[in-house]
């Protein structure tokens, strides 16, 4: 499976298990078909840049530890699972600066960025990257895109389609 395994974080105060940000693998119907689902998480999902916690680094990159973050991540797995049963909506987009396909959840005040990706050579599984999670209050401004059906949005991923 696909991912980063973080090491518990340790802050010199307080020890952070780092477990529920492994790499999971997950089964959901879609369009009458079982699909493992692989999710992984990104090094923004428990940091950020507010200068405030333990320094951390990864892949030549610096942020802070962030422990509003981290606790807000214990429940991502959940919320994004419950969204694709629930038939909640995704936001599809591409980023202006990178060109790249992002989707975005938008559950109460939770903003959950995503990439999907359907693995090259292996049927009936998709890859969802949680790029980073946050409350909005911390930025107030969201992406506009397609709101498209998280479930149509796997169905057209499994094929290999590209959306937006």
């Amino acid at each position: 499976m696909a991912g980063t395994v973080w090491n518990d974080v340790n802050t010199g105060r307080e020890v952070f298990s780092m477990t529920h940000l492994h790499p999971q693998l997950h089964k959901v119907e879609v369009s009458g078909v079982l699909v493992e689902i692989e999710i992984s998480f990104g090094f923004h999902v428990f940091t950020d840049q507010k200068q405030v916690g333990k320094v951390m680094s990864f892949r030549g990159e610096t942020r802070h530890f962030c422990q509003e973050r981290y606790e807000g991540s214990k429940t991502i797995v959940q919320r994004i699972l419950s969204a694709i049963e629930n038939g909640e909506y995704i936001t599809a987009f591409i980023s202006k600066g990178q060109g790249q396909r992002y989707y975005h959840l938008n559950h109460h005040d939770d903003f959950i960025l995503m990439e999907i990706r359907k693995p090259q050579g292996k049927d009936n599984c998709l890859r969802i990257h949680v790029v980073t999670a946050y409350t909005m209050d911390e930025w107030g401004v969201v992406n506009k895109g397609r709101n498209l059906k998280f479930r149509y949005v796997l169905e057209q991923r499994l094929q290999g389609k590209k959306i937006v």
